[in-house]
């Protein structure tokens, strides 16, 4: 029996340290003003466009908490869970990006492999990648004993990090297809990313883009508010099939 569902990946809205550039990584940073009204500004959008939910996820940290909670209300509860944090970055968290960038050359690291580097105390990307991989067969499993019948629709809020590796999950094992260059870019605060995932038979997962990066709902906002680019859509041409030579990932996601 086949299941299907649809997946909203939604990034935490502005914090201080994004707005300043620096790396947050598992340090609980709250929502600044900007941010708390993106999720506000969010929330209200899907309410508009009648969008709703069967299961809500969201990191345990306040900054993606704190926005779950303002884009659904009060409306249904929101489910916490540790695998969605970002990055851990260790010693550099709480420091600027440049701080990152310098501590990754001298550790000889060449300018397009600065992603790749692990500060101390921080996680490999292959160890985030691993938990999403975790977090996201469970809630497979969940969904097949829970609602075999019907069609789930799931928000997980989350950080930049883990919304590009979920993204590169499903371009290597469900066989999504991205318009070159768009699994890049960090996506914006509040940046809303949608999919419909296939289970078929024999567990194996297809993943189709809907949207990625969007941020309709921010229009018209001021660039401080709204340091975004526009949605991409299943009407683009998808066509980033695999990995690259370039598949490095963002330098940090903050």
């Amino acid at each position: 029996m086949s299941v299907n569902f649809q997946v909203t990946l939604v990034r935490h809205g502005q914090t201080a340290a994004n707005k300043a550039q620096i790396i947050q990584g598992n340090a609980d940073v709250p929502l600044s003003d900007v941010g708390k009204n993106q999720a506000t500004k969010l929330g209200s959008h899907f309410n508009r466009t009648g969008a709703s939910f069967t299961h809500v996820y969201a990191s345990d940290l306040s900054r993606a908490l704190e926005t779950a909670q303002l884009v659904i209300g009060d409306k249904q509860s929101i489910i916490t869970d540790k695998r969605l944090r970002e990055r851990a970055f260790g010693v550099v968290e709480g420091k600027s990006i440049e701080s990152y960038r310098a501590a990754a050359r001298e550790a000889g690291f060449k300018e397009k492999e600065l992603s790749y580097f692990t500060p101390e105390g921080g996680e490999t990307l292959p160890q985030v990648n691993q938990r999403v991989k975790a977090f996201f067969t469970d809630l497979i499993d969940h969904l097949k004993t829970s609602q075999p019948e019907n069609e789930s629709k799931i928000l997980i809020v989350t950080h930049g990090g883990v919304i590009r590796e979920f993204m590169r999950f499903f371009r290597d094992d469900c066989r999504c297809d991205f318009k070159g260059g768009e699994i890049m870019i960090v996506t914006p605060n509040t940046g809303v990313n949608i999919f419909n995932i296939s289970i078929l038979t024999g567990n194996k997962v297809k993943a189709e883009v809907v949207k990625i990066h969007d941020t309709t709902h921010l229009q018209g906002d001021n660039p401080e508010s709204n340091s975004t680019k526009s949605q991409v859509n299943v009407n683009d041409n998808h066509t980033d099939k695999g990995k690259s030579d370039d598949d490095a990932p963002p330098l940090v996601a903050l």
